[in-house]
C-alpha cells in the first residue's frame, strides 16, 4: 500500500523532528487520507511547529488566482504565516531563524500525491 510523505514522516521518521522548531510549507490539500490537515497531524504528534509558510491562495485557500498573498497569523493556532506567494517567493534568513536544522522544515504532500493515495485505497 502506498503512503504519503506525511504519513511516512509521522509513522516512521518522527524522531527527525523531535526537539526541533519546525516550519511547515502547507496548503489546504495537504492532508492525510482521513482528511486530517498536515498541521493538525504534526501538532497532535507533539511536533513543535513554530512557523507556517503559505503558497498561492494563502494558507486557507481563500485568495483568488494570481493575487499576491501577504503574511498573516493563523487564527486557530496563533502561528506566524509567511507567504511564499507575495513580495517574497522563498524563505528568508530571518524566517529560517524560527526553525532549526536542515531537516526541520517539511513539506506536506502535494494535492496530486494525496489524490493518488486516495485512488489506491478506493
Amino acid at each position: 500500500m502506498s503512503r504519503t510523505g506525511l504519513e511516512n514522516l509521522l509513522y516512521d521518521d518522527l524522531s527527525l523532528l523531535r526537539g526541533r522548531r519546525v516550519g511547515l510549507i502547507t496548503h489546504p490539500a495537504a492532508i492525510l487520507p482521513d482528511c486530517t490537515a498536515a498541521l493538525d497531524a504534526l501538532l497532535a504528534a507533539g511536533v513543535q511547529v513554530t512557523t507556517l509558510f503559505g503558497l498561492e491562495h494563502g494558507l486557507t485557500g481563500a485568495v483568488a488566482d494570481g493575487v499576491a498573498v501577504g503574511d498573516e497569523r493563523d487564527r486557530r493556532t496563533g502561528l506566524s504565516v509567511f507567504s511564499l506567494y507575495g513580495a517574497v517567493r522563498a524563505p528568508t534568513a530571518a524566517w529560517s531563524s524560527r526553525t532549526q536544522g536542515p531537516t526541520a522544515t517539511t513539506s506536506a504532500p502535494s494535492a496530486s500525491a494525496t489524490r493518488k493515495v486516495a485512488r489506491t485505497r478506493a
